[in-house]
């Protein structure tokens, strides 16, 4: 009989090793902060990247004092570069996801579009949240 430990092992290795499916969650470790992406399907993601960026950055909001983002579809591998990235729909236990396809449908009817930008009130995660979820949260900033 597995140990508690084994059993959680597998699920670790599960869990880091799934391939996204339309509508996950996609959080990159950027060091000091998360990215956050929508998995759209076919290796892309709909995500909020500056508006004042030489689009090279593919995210890198961060650090940034912009007001202003745009919404993007990229390769999910040319938005990771160097970072570490996981499916994460960590709100699916309090908040019900919607519908995968409808989820996709929306984030791309959004791409080219321009948004406000505030890191403690409509950052990409926040972005990310609300089209899964409904709800504009943000996790990583520990004020909600």
């Amino acid at each position: 009989m597995p140990t508690a430990h084994r059993i959680w092992q597998r699920f670790w290795f599960w869990f880091k090793s799934r391939k996204p499916q339309k509508g996950d969650l996609i959080e990159f470790n950027r060091g000091i902060y998360e990215h956050w992406a929508v998995y759209v399907g076919n290796g892309f993601v709909v995500h909020l990247t500056s508006a004042d960026s030489n689009h090279s950055s593919h995210g890198s909001l961060g650090s940034r004092r912009t007001k202003k983002a745009i919404v993007e579809r990229d390769k999910l591998s040319d938005v990771k570069q160097n970072s570490t990235w996981r499916v994460n729909n960590s709100l699916d236990g309090q908040h019900d996801p919607r519908d995968p396809d409808r989820i996709v449908r929306d984030a791309l009817k959004l791409v080219g579009e321009e948004q406000e930008y505030n890191i403690l009130t409509s950052n990409c995660e926040h972005f990310a949240k609300w089209l899964r979820n409904g709800i504009r949260v943000s996790r990583q900033l520990c004020m909600e």
